[in-house]
């Protein structure tokens, strides 16, 4: 059988594609693995000019569909950010082949299933790594598989809707396939079509870090973020699962096999420090062993920052650190119902400013362009990046509506009119050039008092400052 993957996403980090096509290659080793990147966010003169470079135009959609086709069963795997690209290819697969059975997983899927059944086959509402290989036995032997839960199936417009089973368990994670890496993978090229990845490719895309996700699971179920939904439907989805060190060691051991020029390590869990300490005892006394290579953490949760974590990760090669903060002012902390208070984020910013010498800038996530939001709201995000141990990367987003979540209610509930998940950018207000202004300076007090009366007053004709915020954001970049 003919079968291909296919990543749909900004970038081929994909952690979550690159696990199940560990796990196909081990059932089925000839399935042809392609990423496709329609928008490549993170290059350096689109971060400058604040605009995303276009990677793949819809009139090339053509000319992936007519590779595409030419398999027996396609599997994408998109965030809703590409949702619409992936049904545009989808419908256009179709139109060169009608015998290629179409089947859609990723978030998507699991968040928004009744919009991506209109468009697939099957769909993956769940974990894939046991409702796969059960599905593709049973297509591949013709056998029925319309009752395989966690997924959907679409036969002639009649919906066939399974149940969710439950999670993996510790065990079972550990006993998984590697996720593929630098293993016979393609990538879309606008001017080639379709060609081997390559070691360039990874350091264009990736730099010279290797991406990892260690556990799944987060205790919080902010309204705009998918977690909200996984807790609905897991209930245990807020304890951390993950396999052993032992397991996690030799993944990235084997990874450097492929690239001996990776010389870091980036964790993208979503709470890396709620972790018990035991087990980040062993992590720290194996990696220092076996790994010796500097490592990020791009998922910390406030409450759970302890300063004898922090000495125990830094003493093993952590030398970067990424928390989400979202806002300074308290009302809006509980409209996203995010259980850390603004004294829980001021501990953990003074833990992390007690050990800032020892790694690089820190770097904090703030979300702005929220229409639930007084001016006092906004004016208290910029009281608290005045008051941020510097220097620290600032990464602001502006409010947007994941299909599924409870913000989705919130909005239509509230007629907030919030955009739809995509690439955007954040609108040039006043507040917005004061977050960015204060990033990048500490302004003296009663200069940024005053800037703040005068957001009060625009607040009902607020007034845009589109020149001077691409601007500051620049400096920024380049600082």
């Amino acid at each position: 059988m003919n079968l291909t993957f296919v990543s749909v996403e900004n970038n081929i980090s994909t952690l979550g594609f690159r696990k199940m096509t560990g796990l196909v290659r081990s059932i089925h080793p000839d399935v042809k693995i392609c990423y496709i990147v329609p928008i490549r966010t993170a290059a350096p003169l689109q971060r400058l000019a604040g605009t995303p470079e276009d990677r793949v135009a819809d009139d090339e959609i053509d000319t992936i569909a007519m590779h595409l086709a030419k398999s027996d069963m396609v599997c994408f795997s998109s965030m809703s950010t590409h949702a619409e690209y992936t049904k545009k290819l989808i419908a256009s697969i179709r139109s060169k082949n009608p015998t290629t059975f179409i089947m859609w997983g990723g978030i998507h899927c699991i968040m928004d299933p009744e919009d991506s059944i209109r468009h697939a086959d099957a769909i993956c509402t769940g974990e894939g790594e046991r409702a796969f290989p059960e599905f593709f036995d049973a297509f591949k032997e013709g056998r029925d598989y319309s009752d395989v839960h966690n997924c959907y199936f679409n036969r002639n417009g009649k919906i066939i809707r399974n149940g969710l089973r439950p999670l993996l368990t510790r065990s079972e994670l550990e006993t998984l396939p590697f996720p593929t890496y630098a293993e016979q993978e393609m990538i879309f090229d606008p001017k080639q079509g379709f060609i081997p990845l390559t070691a360039k490719d990874y350091v264009r895309f990736e730099g010279l870090q290797y991406n990892v996700l260690w556990s799944i699971g987060c205790p919080n179920k902010c309204v705009y973020c998918g977690n909200s939904q996984f807790l609905k439907m897991h209930r245990d989805y807020a304890r951390l699962r993950y396999p052993s060190v032992d397991y996690l060691i030799e993944q990235i051991t084997r990874a450097r096999e492929s690239h001996p020029h990776i010389s870091a390590v980036t964790f993208q869990d979503d709470s890396f420090m709620a972790m018990p300490r035991q087990v980040l005892e062993e992590f720290a006394d194996k990696w220092k062993q076996k790994v010796q290579l500097p490592f990020a953490v791009h998922g910390l949760i406030p409450r759970y920052v302890r300063s004898d974590k922090m000495k125990m990760l830094i003493s093993a090669g952590m030398i970067r650190v990424r928390m989400g903060i979202q806002s300074g002012s308290p009302r809006t902390l509980k409209f996203y119902k995010r259980p850390d208070t603004v004294e829980a984020i001021t501990r953990a910013l003074r833990v992390i400013g007690d050990h800032a010498s020892y790694m690089m800038t820190p770097s904090y996530d703030f979300i702005v362009d929220n229409p639930v939001e007084t001016a006092e709201d906004s004016a208290a995000t910029v009281r608290l990046l005045q008051e941020l141990p510097r220097p620290f990367i600032l990464n602001i987003y502006p409010l947007m509506v994941i299909p599924g979540t409870e913000l989705e209610e919130i909005s239509e509930r509230e007629n907030l009119k919030l955009p739809f998940i995509n690439p955007g950018k954040p609108t040039p207000s006043l507040i917005n050039v004061l977050i960015v202004l204060s990033a990048l300076i500490k302004l003296p007090k009663q200069y940024i008092e005053r800037m703040l009366t005068k957001v009060v007053q625009q607040e009902t004709i607020p007034t845009t400052y589109p020149i001077v915020l691409k601007a500051l954001k620049g400096m920024f970049v380049f600082k």
